[in-house]
C-alpha cells in the first residue's frame, strides 16, 4: 500500500485532502446512522412479543462486543507517538479495516435476514417534502412514545457529556506530573488509562448486564431496569466530582458499565412496547435512533463550551458543573418515564 503521505503529496494539496476526509466522514455517519432505524425496525418485525427484551439485550451485548474490537484493534493500529507520516498511513489502515467490515457485515445481513415483501399497493415514489412532513406527529396522538423518546434523548445527553470528555477528564483531574498509571506503573497518560483500563473494565461489566437486563424485564417490568439505570450512572458522576482519583474513575467505570448496559437493551425493549399501532415501524424507530444522534450533538457543544468558559475556575470546578448537568439530564430523564402508562 502506498504510504499515506506519499498519497497526499502526489496528488492532493492540505486543504483539499481535509476537505474530501470530512466529507467522507460525513457520508460513513450518514449511511450508519441512516441504517440504525431500519435494522431496530426489522427486529421488531420478526421478534416474538414475549422475547422483546432477550432479543434487545443480544442486540446490545454484540453491540458492545463490536465497540470492544473495534477499541482494541484501533489502539493496537495506532501510536500517536509515531512519526506524523507513519501515524497518517495507520490511520488509513484503520479506516481499511472499518471499510472491510462494514461492507461484509451489510453483505451478511442482507444475504440472510429475509423480510415479508410489501405487497404491490405498498410501494410509492419518494419525495422529499412529503418523506420529511410524514416524520411529523402530535406528541398528545402517542404519548407513551412521546415520552421514550423524551427521556432517551435526556438520559443520551448524560452518557454523551460523560463519555465525550472522558480522556480530557484524565488528563486535567487524574493526571500531573510525576503521576504514573496504576496497575501499568507506566507515566500517566489519560488516553492510556481510558483506553487500558477504564474503556475494559466497563465493557466487562456491561457485556453480561446488558444481556441479563433484557431478560429481567422481560420478566420485571421495563420501567425498573431505566431506575436502576438511572441510578448507576448517576453514582458514575458522583464519582467523578467527589473521589477524583484514578482508582474513584475506575470504580465509576463499573457503575458506568452496569448502567450503560443495561439502558442500552432496556431502553430498545421499551420503545417497541410502545411504538404506534401502525404499520411505519421503520419511521418511529428512525425517530428513536435520532435522539441518541441529537444527544451527541447537543451534549459535546453544551459541554465543550462549559468546560472552556469555565476552565480557569480552581478544584476543576468546570468537569463538575459538566456532571453536575449530566445528573440533572438522569434525573429527568428517570422522572419521565414514569409518565409512559402503556409498558411496565
Amino acid at each position: 500500500m502506498v504510504p499515506f503521505h506519499l498519497l497526499k503529496k502526489m496528488w492532493f494539496p492540505n486543504r483539499i485532502l481535509l476537505f474530501m476526509f470530512a466529507l467522507l466522514f460525513l457520508l460513513l455517519s450518514f449511511s450508519n446512522n441512516l441504517a440504525i432505524g431500519p435494522w431496530g425496525a426489522i427486529i421488531a418485525d420478526r421478534v416474538p412479543l414475549r422475547q422483546r427484551g432477550l432479543a434487545p439485550g443480544f442486540s446490545g451485548l454484540f453491540t458492545l462486543i463490536g465497540t470492544i474490537a473495534g477499541t482494541v484493534t484501533a489502539s493496537i493500529l495506532l501510536n500517536k507517538h509515531d512519526p506524523l507520516p507513519v501515524y497518517n498511513s495507520e490511520v488509513v489502515h484503520v479506516f481499511l479495516v472499518i471499510a472491510i467490515i462494514q461492507i461484509l457485515f451489510v453483505a451478511y445481513t442482507v444475504l440472510t435476514v429475509k423480510e415479508t415483501p410489501l405487497s404491490a399497493g405498498a410501494h410509492y415514489r419518494i419525495q422529499l417534502g412529503s418523506m420529511m412532513r410524514n416524520f411529523l406527529f402530535k406528541p398528545s396522538r402517542y404519548p407513551d412514545f412521546s415520552w421514550v423518546l423524551l427521556a432517551r434523548l435526556l438520559m443520551m445527553l448524560g452518557v454523551m457529556s460523560i463519555a465525550s470528555f472522558l480522556q480530557y477528564y484524565a488528563d486535567d483531574v487524574l493526571g500531573g506530573p510525576h503521576v504514573r498509571t496504576i496497575l501499568l506503573n507506566t507515566p500517566f497518560s489519560g488516553e492510556q488509562f481510558v483506553g487500558a483500563l477504564f474503556m475494559p473494565l466497563m465493557f466487562l461489566l456491561a457485556l453480561p448486564t446488558a444481556l441479563l437486563a433484557g431478560w429481567a424485564s422481560d420478566r420485571w417490568g421495563r420501567k425498573l431496569l431505566v431506575y436502576v439505570s438511572g441510578a448507576m450512572t448517576t453514582i458514575v458522576c458522583l464519582f467523578f466530582i467527589l473521589a477524583q482519583s484514578q482508582y474513584g474513575a475506575l470504580i465509576a467505570a463499573a457503575f458506568f458499565g452496569i448502567g450503560s448496559g443495561a439502558y442500552m437493551s432496556v431502553d430498545y425493549a421499551l420503545t417497541t412496547d410502545v411504538l404506534p399501532p401502525t404499520d411505519e415501524a421503520g419511521k418511529f424507530m428512525g425517530l428513536w435512533s435520532a435522539m441518541l444522534i441529537l444527544a451527541q450533538v447537543i451534549a459535546i457543544t453544551m459541554s465543550g463550551v462549559l468546560l472552556q468558559l469555565l476552565h480557569g475556575l480552581p478544584n476543576h470546578l468546570a468537569y463538575t458543573v459538566v456532571f453536575g448537568t449530566s445528573i440533572v439530564c438522569f434525573a429527568l430523564g428517570t422522572l419521565v418515564i414514569r409518565q409512559v402508562k402503556g409498558a411496565r
